[in-house]
């Protein structure tokens, strides 16, 4: 397994350390944006449903 670089590892300490559902749909979106452009379209509508479902169970919890 390779080492990460620094961006990788600035990233997998702020998914350890807790990270804000908002925040944690922003970059579920980025990541499909990625994918699609990666032509890589079933991973990117995987992460674009995520992203969704993430959005619902947050409404779900905040009413």
């Amino acid at each position: 397994m390779r080492e990460l670089d620094s961006e990788e590892q600035e990233l997998l300490e702020q998914l350890n350390g807790g990270l804000p559902t908002d925040e944690l749909i922003v970059m579920v979106r980025d990541l499909a944006q990625v994918l699609t452009k990666e032509g890589l379209a079933i991973r990117a509508r995987v992460a674009e449903t995520a992203a969704d479902r993430l959005e619902q169970l947050s409404a779900a919890r905040a009413n």
